[in-house]
């Protein structure tokens, strides 16, 4: 997928087609289309050749624009505007050089030569800005503002500006938070997340770190999320392979320690046990600590505890005995 281009940016060649077309025919083909005409009908056909050439390309730039999802908008918005600057670039030229010479020669000023400008490309101009203006302006997200109540009754917190996490959370720490960037101020936000489609990614992947160096509070955490929320792919994974601490992980679909088994060894240089009942490549003895331990009898009683199931607080007497009994036997 990397370095792949979508086929929709291929749609950016639909308004610069369009618009060489327009430009080709009311440039080189506009008279010969007006011969057989009427005069009348003849002199403004002649006279709006200009429109189309103004307009053509702007408005195939805006159905395009419109047909395709937010987060791939912008670049054919950008080629729609650079169209139009260039045709109407190329006819205010024209009007200058047919204006220019009564201005210098004094039989006019330039306040009297603007009266003559062409109407018809002074009108295309202006309604192929506003055509091109609708087609920017749906390309890109504007921040909805947000309105307050007067009053705190509920609670007057706000977001953390992403300047302030900087501060608390540095990209230089060990225990990875997330990235340091709002995705709802991306074009993309209302696009689901594809992991197989970079073009879904917004920042993603390329966004400064915003991590958690342990310097400050009680040090712990707590990430909330649904399940195919991404916690293990944003948070657990990036923490493995930076935190050069002790580290348990808890991991029923056996998918982190692939990742950073290696890692963790090689360039961390931690002891890596992995207990996997599936695939059993290694283990412990859990009662080995026992033997050298100053505290047998009480280790003991804890392993006990442990092997047995929890029971209610309140119970009969008779459940009482054996969970008793048990105990007694194990320890």
């Amino acid at each position: 997928m990397k370095g792949r281009l979508h086929p929709a940016l291929l749609l950016v060649l639909v308004p610069i087609v369009v618009t060489a077309a327009a430009v080709f025919v009311t440039n080189w083909r506009w008279h010969g289309l007006a011969i057989g005409m009427s005069g009348k009908i003849a002199y403004w056909f002649l006279r709006a050749a200009p429109l189309p050439a103004l307009l053509f390309g702007p408005l195939a730039g805006l159905v395009t624009v419109w047909a395709l999802p937010l987060h791939r908008r912008r670049p054919i918005a950008m080629v729609t505007l650079l169209c139009f600057l260039g045709v109407a670039g190329f006819y205010a030229l024209r009007e200058y050089d047919r204006l220019a010479p009564f201005v210098e020669s004094g039989a006019v000023t330039w306040d009297r030569a603007l009266s003559y400008l062409d109407a018809l490309a002074v009108a295309g101009a202006v309604v192929g800005f506003l055509i091109t203006a609708t087609a920017a302006r749906i390309s890109v997200v504007v921040a909805v503002p947000i309105r307050r109540a007067k009053r705190a009754t509920f609670g007057d917190a706000d977001w953390l500006p992403m300047s302030a996490a900087a501060r608390l959370l540095p990209a230089d720490g060990e225990i990875v938070v997330g990235e340091r960037y709002r995705v709802d101020r991306e074009i993309i936000h209302e696009l689901p997340f594809d992991p197989a489609d970079r073009s879904t990614w917004g920042q993603g992947g390329r966004a400064p770190l915003l991590t958690y160096k342990q310097d400050f509070d009680s040090t712990h955490m707590l990430f909330f999320a649904g399940s195919g929320g991404f916690k293990t792919t944003s948070n657990v994974i990036p923490t493995a392979l930076r935190y050069s601490g002790p580290l348990i992980c808890l991991d029923p679909s056996t998918e982190v320690a692939p990742m950073v088994r290696e890692h963790r060894t090689r360039a961390l240089g931690r002891e890596v046990m992995v207990l996997d009942p599936v695939n059993s490549i290694g283990g412990f003895n859990v009662l080995d600590g026992i033997e050298a331990s100053q505290k047998k009898e009480e280790d003991i009683v804890g392993i006990a505890h442990m092997l047995l199931s929890e029971s209610a607080r309140f119970e009969s007497s008779t459940g009482a005995y054996f969970q008793n009994q048990a105990h007694n036997l194990l320890t």
